[in-house]
């Protein structure tokens, strides 16, 4: 497979603060010195970054760059980063105060401004963004970013690492490397296997072609809607393979990891976990239809006797007192009184406030992906329309395009994979700072 590192609160003295070197500061350290062992034989690392506000990890791409490695980062518009509840940023090398009073917004700034001006002066870094937008919901409600309820689908943390020999590494991770987050429990993947790299090539490479160079972005000319913007639909890369993306630009593609999970749970006999930070994806109404989720598998598992076990950091079930309950409450309770449902004692549910990394492993089989849990992961509406008027809450908004996030899965049947997230996830579990909230 290649490499897993983990990282988690309890690796740090100070695991409150906010690192001016991410919200994970040893593991990006553990990435970047992959990256260094190896940097002589790279001839490009591509990064799609959810956030990207990382001073120390710009400073340390920038070095690559000067050493003639091409590096293109794509993340999403300045405007998709949060500017609300500033804090001091500190030095986890040094423990200095980098700055009084910070937001993720105003640290984005500062970022993409210097990033901008090095790829005007470096011909081997860009900057990239992906300005496609979608909405969970026609009648949704204002929320963190206040101003608009559309939400940039960019949600994935992914590398693509290739030689100078044509080989190449893909990466997954679940951490946002974001300044201004706490530390998480987290992971991060490399996978060497040289037939999924290739399906990974194919994915930047469409992407990057979805994608505007950040100096030439224009807000006010709105999002991408892959009806009337180039390019049209793709077909995605090893959709039956080890590595399986969706996207936008995508046709259907949320529904591939989709299947291919459900059929696992439907044929699981030995054990299910299942890990994210929000977990609710039930039963969900796609295109007008009713479509049972991954969840409905699982359940349906445990009640052949099938030991599943279920890990969150959001939980808004019956028996809650303390845990931050999840945005669609309403998909986790159709959830939740399913799960009360199961009596023959084969569930067990915790929670952990800190858990951010994102798996299963069903029976031998191991899944780690970029997404989370919840419907508006599996769900593809190719032409989803919002007329002026239609939402209460937003009056004026208009919107026509694709309902797609953009996220990876990588499924391995490997044993020893398995007992490695297993171990990941029992730790996290039991855990001083998670509760058990249902089962023995």
């Amino acid at each position: 497979m290649g490499y897993l590192y983990t990282d988690g609160p309890s690796n740090y003295d100070e695991p409150d603060a906010y690192y001016s070197e991410g919200c994970n500061p040893r593991l990006l350290d553990k990435f970047l010195k992959y990256i260094d062992d190896r940097a002589d034989s790279i001839s490009s690392i591509k990064l799609v970054l959810y956030l990207f506000n990382n001073l120390y990890l710009l400073e340390r791409l920038e070095d690559y760059a000067r050493r003639g490695i091409d590096v293109t980062v794509t993340s999403i518009p300045l405007d998709g980063y949060q500017d609300k509840s500033p804090a001091q940023i500190v030095s986890y090398k040094t423990g200095n105060t980098v700055s009084e009073e910070e937001t993720k917004r105003s640290l984005a700034n500062d970022v993409y401004e210097k990033a901008e001006e090095y790829s005007r002066n470096c011909d081997k870094f860009r900057l990239l963004v992906f300005p496609h937008m979608f909405i969970r919901s026609k009648s949704i409600k204002p929320f963190v970013r206040g101003q608009s309820p559309l939400l940039y689908s960019l949600h994935a943390k992914l590398a693509l690492i290739e030689y100078k020999d044509g080989t190449g590494a893909a990466v997954l991770t679940s951490s946002n490397f974001c300044v201004r987050d706490e530390v998480k429990d987290n992971l991060l993947t490399i996978i060497d296997d040289q037939s999924v790299v290739a399906v990974a090539r194919k994915f930047f490479s469409d992407f990057e072609d979805c994608s505007i160079d950040e100096r030439e972005f224009d807000e006010s000319r709105g999002y991408r809607d892959y009806l009337t913007y180039y390019p049209a639909m793709r077909k995605a890369p090893g959709r039956k393979g080890a590595l399986v993306f969706q996207a936008p630009f995508y046709a259907d593609s949320p529904h591939y990891a989709r299947n291919r999970i459900c059929d696992l749970l439907d044929n699981a006999s030995d054990r299910i976990l299942i890990c994210a930070q929000h977990v609710s994806a039930y039963q969900y109404k796609e295109g007008g239809k009713t479509v049972d989720g991954i969840l409905k598998s699982a359940l349906d598992a445990a009640n052949r006797g099938v030991k599943t076990s279920f890990l969150s950091q959001t939980y808004g079930g019956k028996t809650d007192q303390r845990n931050r309950r999840p945005r669609n409450s309403s998909a986790f309770k159709a959830f939740a009184d399913e799960l009360n449902n199961v009596q023959n004692g084969t569930v067990s549910y915790f929670v952990n406030p800190r858990v951010h990394s994102k798996f299963l492993v069903i029976d031998d089989t191991a899944i780690i992906t970029t997404c989370n849990l919840t419907p508006a992961q599996f769900i593809f509406l190719p032409k989803y329309t919002i007329k002026k008027g239609e939402d209460k809450n937003w009056p004026d908004l208009e919107y026509r395009g694709a309902f797609a996030e953009v996220g990876a899965w990588y499924f391995n049947q490997n044993q020893r994979l398995c007992e490695k997230l297993e171990h990941v996830f029992y730790q996290a579990a039991n855990d001083d700072e998670a509760s058990q909230v249902m089962g023995k």
